[in-house]
């Protein structure tokens, strides 16, 4: 797609050239108009011409002078000049602005058609090398991403020479490498820009003297850096790994924070997987530190966790309590003795947590009753507090957790009790045929009346609507043993008579039990 802006102060010069020429058959795309430069200017910003076609002279700001802000932006944009004065001065200001041609007014069609072809073709040929080299570089960034890959691994393919000669890694031998490894918080949905961001950061650190770096991402979250050079130019305190672990607290690309992990120093690119194994190793800090921080070195060798079991009595009591205080008090001295022990395993950590999250839900489920409405909310911590992976997020995550189950807790205690009482009369006598809200409401001392508004406040059904699914429920159950009489399942479930039973049955599962046993229990 070409664009061209046509540039002049007369309408009458601007309107004739917009319609009086076949743009399209010379390969223009899009045409826009014109009537100052300061206007062109503007315009240019979000056009994006190809080819300019402009007037020297025009009020205000003439051709010349616009044109050479335009080529000092768009180095590629092809300008055509046309106009009423035949000046050495213009001429010589179109030559050395590289303009195309310079067409004298009035304006010969042929001669415009000439000089916009030539300018089409400068065009074409500009986009076909920009794609071509755009491939090119998309190629050895694939490639490169393929070699980084298998030196980090250790598992070289066949034509791994090969490939390490094309993508051009090492531009020569060098005393030492090593890999480094830059973290995301979040996986990355565009790693384009995240890897130009990061390269850009790269960039403007100290230069790696006598030796080279290169920046590619592994996957969606880790960023590979790969430093080849002297000892003393690569080496822990150089420079260039001093001045990126001085940015990686405040470093942040497509909004994302990073953790910093260092590997080893080896005299050999074939045993660069020895640095990614350490710096893997050095990975285990980021649960303690967090992000915007680094590691290095070998860490020390992984010791037992020391807990104090009383602070998870503590804990217990507090949460059953409803004491915000006193949970807060306690995840926080947890949380205090666990950021001490770095030579500690993580997933020992993370066990403790689960035992907190279990003791928390193990008091929930006491209070609690099916069909409560919060079971989504108190499930699945498990799975969220092992996809965590800093000790603090840990830690604010089950804090908050911790107070909103804490509520739902209070809430269950000074509302549900009379609910969950009737709930748990109905699990029990389901069977009975003459179980009724009036012996529910004798159970619990309440009125009839109360109890089915607080039933059905709390559950959003009715007393009724709840022991009918129960039953039903029951009742499938039963239609597993197929030794059962369909007539002795109904009085099973509480119903005397079989019809009633068949008929509530099919209202609710959309079949009768014979053919439900019949489709299902084949």
């Amino acid at each position: 797609m070409i664009k061209m802006l046509i540039v002049d102060d007369e309408r009458t010069i601007r309107n004739g050239l917009m319609n009086h020429i076949d743009w399209e058959s010379l390969g223009i795309s899009m045409v826009q108009s014109s009537e100052s430069a300061q206007e062109a200017l503007s315009v240019c910003e979000e056009l994006q011409p190809d080819i300019v076609l402009s007037d020297i002279r025009m009020r205000g700001m003439g051709g010349i002078e616009m044109c050479t802000q335009i080529h000092q932006k768009y180095k590629n944009c092809q300008i055509i000049f046309v106009s009423g004065y035949s000046d050495k001065e213009y001429l010589k200001a179109a030559i050395s602005l590289g303009a195309v041609d310079y067409i004298e007014k009035p304006v010969s069609p042929e001669l415009l058609t000439a000089a916009v072809r030539k300018a089409v073709d400068v065009c074409v040929e500009q986009q076909k090398k920009a794609s071509a080299d755009e491939t090119l570089e998309e190629s050895r960034g694939l490639l490169g991403q393929r070699v980084l890959l298998a030196l980090s691994s250790g598992d070289y393919p066949e034509n791994f020479e090969k490939n390490l000669r094309m993508c051009g890694l090492f531009p020569r031998e060098y005393s030492a490498y090593r890999f480094c490894v830059l973290r995301s918080d979040s996986a990355i949905p565009n790693l384009c820009a995240a890897q130009k961001g990061l390269n850009d950061f790269l960039d403007s650190l100290p230069p790696v003297e006598d030796g080279t770096f290169c920046g590619a991402f592994l996957d969606s979250r880790n960023f590979c850096v790969l430093l080849s050079g002297s000892e003393a130019s690569i080496g822990s305190g150089c420079a260039f790994l001093r001045a990126m672990e001085e940015a990686i607290s405040t470093l942040t690309v497509c909004g994302r924070r990073f953790f910093l992990s260092e590997g080893c120093c080896v005299k050999d690119r074939m045993e660069l997987h020895r640095s990614y194994t350490s710096l893997q190793r050095s990975m285990r800090m980021l649960f303690f530190k967090g992000w915007g921080q680094y590691a290095c070195g070998e860490p020390a060798p992984v010791t037992t966790l020391c807990i104090d079991k009383t602070l998870l009595g503590s804990f217990t009591g507090a949460f059953t309590r409803h004491d915000q205080q006193g949970v807060t008090e306690t995840l926080t001295q947890i949380y205090d003795l666990f950021s001490a022990q770095t030579e500690a395993d993580p997933e020992q950590i993370r066990n403790i947590y689960y035992s907190l999250d279990y003791l928390m839900q193990a008091e929930y489920d006491r209070r609690s009753f099916p069909g409560d409405g919060e079971t989504g909310y108190a499930s699945g911590a498990v799975g969220k507090i092992q996809a965590i992976e800093t000790l603090s997020e840990i830690h604010s995550f089950l804090l908050e957790r911790a107070c909103h189950m804490m509520a739902l807790c209070q809430r269950f205690d000074e509302n549900g009790s009379a609910v969950q009482t009737a709930i748990r009369l109905m699990h029990e006598n389901y069977a009975d045929k003459d179980l009724s809200v009036k012996t529910l409401a004798e159970s619990v001392y309440l009125t009839p009346t109360y109890l089915s508004g607080l039933f059905k406040k709390r559950t959003g059904r009715t007393i009724g609507q709840y022991l009918t699914e129960l039953r039903i429920a029951k009742s499938l159950e039963f239609l597993k043993d197929k030794q059962l009489k369909l007539y002795h399942i109904a009085e099973l479930v509480g119903y005397d008579d079989p019809n009633y039973f068949a008929k509530i049955f099919k209202r609710h599962i959309g079949m009768t039990p014979s053919e439900y046993r019949e489709k299902n229990l084949l």
